[in-house]
């Protein structure tokens, strides 16, 4: 059938594959992790796990502007820009990272991050190589799947995805095996560091067999004005994500400090379970985002128009589906899920839920800012959406607690929805007419 052929199909279905090891990662680890490990050390690990978002600000958005770029240069027939860019990018995201790491690191070491997070389950030796690993973790996995994004550039991004799904489900296999044996955060973290250095090898080979002509580093190609040059633009490509982690961890920290371990756990479980709801729902839109890409390369603008009416469409739909769904179904499971450890609270639930609800109906506005290689036009939104979460979440968190959270969300999300399909409007319009 043409439809199984189709580029978009494809990306659909590697896309929901790797949806589903992202569900089975939370499903099997959650219950995993209370199994094996007391409230106290999981709610460590959860708060040791932010730390990637802290590195994040290392990798200034460098792999995400640099992929899109390379897409629409492969496109325009400019092969000798693509390995210029390629070879940049990989060198400043590896020593922009561990230099931030060097940093975190020597913060560390002035202000003993270990006491000053309260963490209980590691000694201060422990959590120095805890945060080591971390650091070279998230080095090779932003590499991996920069690289790996290369097949996008003649729209197999579907291959893009079935090996991030791989070296995902090889790390749940590996943790899993772990924690049957016994181990510890140190070991949990020594397992996902070793995943990616396997990742960062295989994925080089396999895209060096496809594109013969690209050259992994050339320091005679290397520029550091380049650097300045699209320094802005790819910050503004981190700048939603950034800003998404900041307000995730930013919470996680402020339950963890200011409230029980019990209610963080509900917050990140639930969280966890939005999370997963929104990948599944924001699959369609990805898998027309690299053709929208090369439809801007090759200035096909109307299909840009096109494509951008029928995912609002089918976005509004799929969005409304999965709230009908969570609300009808989630609790039991939910309770199975989490052992009985924490208590359901549905009104919480209800609040959480609208709150996502909102943030999933933009997604294809969203969206068309990244694809066209123009995400800076939503930066002071996703900035002042931050801002405005943790104004509203610290002034009213005394009086409400546990509803502070999806009281805050909820406010900012439909704050976010209306200025970004107001400014992306402008753009289609304007492209439109041009």
């Amino acid at each position: 059938m043409k439809i199984l052929k189709s580029q978009i199909f494809k990306n659909y279905t590697s896309l929901s594959l790797n949806h589903g090891a992202h569900i089975l990662l939370n499903i099997l680890l959650v219950p995993l992790f209370l199994k094996f490990w007391d409230i106290s050390t999981y709610a460590d690990w959860i708060l040791i796990s932010t730390i990637p978002a802290i590195l994040s600000l290392g990798e200034l958005g460098l792999t995400s502007y640099g992929s899109n770029s390379i897409v629409i240069l492969y496109n325009k027939k400019k092969k000798n820009r693509v390995n210029f860019t390629f070879q940049n990018i990989i060198f400043f995201s590896i020593a922009i990272i561990l230099t931030i790491g060097l940093i975190l690191i020597s913060f560390n070491f002035f202000f003993n991050l270990n006491k000053l997070l309260k963490l209980n389950s590691l000694n201060d030796t422990e959590f120095y190589l805890v945060l080591i690993l971390l650091v070279f973790k998230y080095m090779l996995l932003t590499n991996t799947n920069f690289i790996n994004s290369l097949f996008r550039m003649n729209n197999q991004y579907h291959l893009t995805v079935y090996l991030q799904t791989f070296f995902i489900t090889t790390e749940i296999i590996l943790i899993t095996i772990i924690l049957f044996l016994g181990g510890s955060i140190i070991e949990v973290s020594v397992i996902g560091f070793f995943n990616y250095i396997i990742g960062f090898f295989v994925s080089y080979y396999l895209i060096k067999r496809k594109f013969k002509w690209l050259k992994i580093i050339d320091l005679n190609n290397i520029d550091f004005l380049f650097l300045k040059k699209i320094f802005y633009p790819s910050i503004s490509f981190m700048t939603g994500n950034l800003c998404k982690m900041i307000l995730i961890n930013g919470t996680i920290i402020v339950l963890k400090i200011y409230s029980s371990e019990l209610i963080l756990i509900l917050y990140n479980s639930l969280r966890l379970v939005m999370n997963g709801s929104r990948q599944f729902i924001n699959n369609l839109t990805i898998s027309f985002q690299n053709q929208i890409t090369i439809d801007y390369a090759k200035n096909k603008l109307l299909n840009i128009l096109n494509k951008f009416k029928i995912l609002t469409k089918y976005n509004f739909l799929s969005s409304t589906l999965f709230v009908l769904i969570l609300i009808l179904l989630l609790e039991e499971p939910f309770l199975i899920w989490t052992r009985n450890s924490v208590d359901w609270n549905f009104n919480f639930f209800l609040f959480f839920l609208l709150a996502n609800y909102i943030e999933w109906l933009s997604i294809p506005i969203l969206t068309i800012p990244y694809s066209l290689n123009k995400a800076e036009i939503l930066n002071k939104i996703y900035l002042s959406t931050l801002v405005f979460y943790f104004i509203i979440l610290i002034s009213i968190f005394k009086f409400q607690n546990l509803f502070a959270v999806p009281i805050s969300l909820l406010i900012v999300n439909l704050y976010c929805f209306i200025h970004s399909y107001i400014k992306v409007n402008k753009i289609l319009l304007l492209n439109k007419s041009i």
